[in-house]
């Protein structure tokens, strides 16, 4: 059987709290002729066989104050926390994809103008490639807010130098009416097959 030099992706939609995957079809254009990317030699096999690691979490409430930390014990579990989710999320991103979700109890905005060392902004995110994304580092604060005007519920991913990436977040969206106190946030993306 040849082997064909046409990508295929998936559409993934993960949504935080419901853990439900919708799954759709799209084309990428075909890969240049020659065959495999010179920088990244095709796998045996097809990648829809590859692992996906999605790291859901809920850090404590009431941590923080304007992006500062509160000094109060559960802060420090909190620190420990975003720590522990990011050295997983490093040990998984050599088994395949890393997707991280949950109620953070940061505000984003908060947390990348206060740039706090031991919260997820400095964390996950301000670091250079390899490294974790957020849905709002790469789209924007979108809607209102996922708990009140604040942007506290993340999805993340590990986003990998463009030529070793085959999984990509491609937009994200804000869903409410969900008889929740927190608005769910879901993220599409796209898997190179």
């Amino acid at each position: 059987m040849a082997h064909s030099k046409t990508r295929r992706s998936s559409s993934i939609s993960t949504i935080i709290a419901i853990a439900s995957f919708l799954t759709g079809r799209r084309t990428r254009p075909a890969r240049p002729a020659g065959g495999a990317h010179p920088c990244r030699p095709e796998r045996a096999g097809s990648r829809a066989g590859q692992r996906r690691t999605h790291i859901n979490a809920h850090a404590n409430s009431s941590i923080e104050d304007n992006g500062a930390p509160v000094d109060i014990p559960r802060t420090a579990c909190a620190e420990q926390q975003f720590q522990e989710i990011k050295d997983l999320a490093i040990r998984k991103k050599d088994e395949g994809q890393v997707i991280v979700s949950g109620d953070l109890n940061i505000d984003f905005s908060e947390d990348r103008a206060y740039g706090y060392a031991k919260f997820p902004w400095q964390v996950f995110e301000a670091n250079s490639l390899p490294n974790l994304r957020s849905c709002y580092n790469l789209y924007g604060e979108k809607g209102t807010g996922t708990h009140g005007s604040r942007h506290i519920d993340y999805v993340y991913f590990w986003k990998r130098l463009e030529d070793f990436r085959y999984l990509w977040m491609t937009d994200y969206q804000l869903v409410t009416g969900t008889r929740s106190d927190h608005n769910g946030v879901v993220a599409t993306f796209a898997i190179e097959l």
